[in-house]
């Protein structure tokens, strides 16, 4: 018996797309798409659901790293990126590989914005506050192996801020 592969049920999807589209006018929803699919193939789904699901929270993670806005909270309880619009709780450093803003380096947050420049062209703010942060506290990195966390940290004490203990 052959073994099932992933690319065999993107090909059958593409097969049941494109006879969706000879029908109509063109028009393809997801959800007619995946409907027929499921009827026509439904064992090749259900032979291939562990790895679809991989799939699936490989997305949800990729979805929940990339979130934006207010949502870094420090010990104090007051939120540290609200200043900073725009600010991904995680940053991918490679294919599935990601690390929290505040833990990495600044060299490692200057490769991520820099390889999401073209992804944002059509919006040019998009990581507009990011940079900003980068750019305020790259300062008081000491070396290039300090997080953004201890820079901010440094700053804050400087300041007598919010990290005085």
């Amino acid at each position: 018996m052959e073994k099932l592969k992933l690319t065999d049920l993107r090909n059958a999807l593409e097969e049941v797309m494109g006879s969706i589209a000879k029908k109509g006018d063109g028009h393809i929803s997801n959800t007619g798409a995946i409907a027929m699919l499921r009827s026509q193939h439904g064992d090749l789904i259900e032979k291939l659901s562990l790895p679809l699901i991989d799939i699936a929270l490989t997305k949800l993670a990729n979805e929940v790293g990339n979130r934006k806005g207010p949502r870094v909270p420090i010990d104090a309880g007051i939120d540290l990126f609200g200043s900073y619009p725009g600010i991904p709780k995680t940053i991918s450093l490679a294919r599935g590989v990601k690390k929290t803003t505040l833990q990495s380096t600044f060299s490692e947050a200057d490769r991520w914005v820099d390889e999401h420049k073209t992804k944002a062209i059509v919006n040019t703010e998009k990581n507009e506050g990011f940079k900003k942060l980068l750019d305020q506290y790259r300062p008081y990195a000491m070396s290039d192996g300090d997080t953004i966390e201890e820079a901010i940290r440094r700053k804050s004490e400087q300041d007598g801020g919010l990290f005085q203990q």
